[in-house]
């Protein structure tokens, strides 16, 4: 996970609060900051749902699981192995988290589908994708196209080139999407964070999103804004 973004996550992540589900979540690293929006008044994340399906990550998550608990008694941790789509129940979720995961599922409509599923009508969603560059015939995205099929295989399935931000745009239960790009890094990446909105009548919860981070931080930290 790139640490050069922990400002802008932590400044993303303050403001969830309520029921977070964690996909692919690794070993965990999101922990610490559901553990931090807990000092603010509206009492932040109470529950965390990390789901995790690769047995490799399996001892490094119930670690980091078992230390949030102690840190915090008060914060329920729940370590999963399970696909999303094998998650049971309907919008119950207040928040959906997941980083560098759309850049590997084979079918990346179908996890969206069942993001919207499990998401709370005006939940959030806080993404860090890997993205294909734009516009398509650009030469970087270019690079990306013949690098991607090499790219992947080195970096266990993780996809330089997908047109992410558009394929979330897309969902019908997506009522807004706000995404910061950040520079080309090598070979040929690009990163996108940002927060999708689900669909709700009450325009207050849309205005949320708009209003989560401060001038100050996406002035330093975030050079462009789509």
């Amino acid at each position: 996970m790139n640490r050069r973004f922990e400002k802008i996550r932590r400044e993303f992540l303050q403001h969830f609060h309520g029921d977070v589900l964690d996909v692919g979540c690794g070993c965990g690293y999101y922990l610490p900051y559901y553990l931090e929006t807990r000092q603010g008044k509206k009492g932040g994340i109470r529950r965390a749902v990390m789901l995790e399906p690769n047995p490799a990550m399996r001892e490094q998550l119930e670690a980091a699981a078992a230390r949030a608990r102690n840190a915090d008694a008060g914060f329920e941790v729940e370590v999963r192995s399970d696909f999303i789509e094998e998650v049971q129940g309907d919008n119950q979720f207040d928040c959906v988290v997941f980083g560098n995961v759309l850049c590997e599922v084979p079918d990346q409509t179908k996890f969206l589908i069942e993001i919207g599923r499990l998401l709370k009508p005006g939940g959030f969603v806080f993404f860090s994708e890997h993205v294909g560059i734009q516009p398509k015939r650009s030469f970087w995205r270019q690079i990306q196209e013949f690098l991607n099929p090499f790219w992947c295989v080195f970096a266990d399935g993780c996809n330089i080139n997908r047109d992410t931000i558009e394929c979330l745009q897309s969902q019908e239960w997506v009522e807004e999407v706000h995404t910061w790009g950040f520079d080309i890094e090598p070979p040929a990446c690009k990163l996108e964070i940002g927060i999708a909105t689900k669909t709700t009548n009450d325009d207050l919860v849309i205005a949320k999103t708009r209003g989560c981070l401060s001038q100050a931080l996406i002035e330093q930290h975030i050079p462009s804004l789509d």
